[in-house]
């Protein structure tokens, strides 16, 4: 099982920590300072949408994948806390995920997502 720690850094950048018995390991998204950045955290056919926007401090929610899809018992009770670094980010962490998730950056873009490093 895992640990995820999703939070923002500075005013552009938005970061999902994996952390396991092999360490961490840290995804970050592109800038995304003018705009939401968006991360689908899936395993099977169930997972999250997690949205990061700066405004003056950082705002994570999460969602579900598509409608009627419900949010998966791993996401349902994050631990929400200010980051122990010092900085002003809101964290949200996740126990007990599995091990066989993926994480994909998204954008939303003419209502629906794809993938951040597809050609626009």
């Amino acid at each position: 099982m895992k640990h995820l720690q999703l939070y923002g850094y500075s005013d552009d950048s938005a970061y999902i920590t994996i952390i396991d018995e092999d360490g961490a390991l840290t995804h970050e998204s592109d800038d995304c300072f003018a705009r939401t950045a968006y991360a689908e955290i899936k395993n099977d056919n169930e997972g999250i949408i997690v949205a990061f926007n700066y405004t003056g401090t950082w705002i994570i929610g999460i969602g579900q994948l598509d409608e009627g899809i419900p949010i998966p018992e791993w996401a349902e009770h994050p631990q929400i806390q200010i980051m122990d670094d010092g900085s002003y980010t809101v964290c949200l962490e996740f126990y007990n995920v599995p091990d066989n998730i993926t994480i994909k950056w998204r954008k939303f873009e003419d209502f629906h997502w794809v993938d951040e490093n597809d050609p626009e």
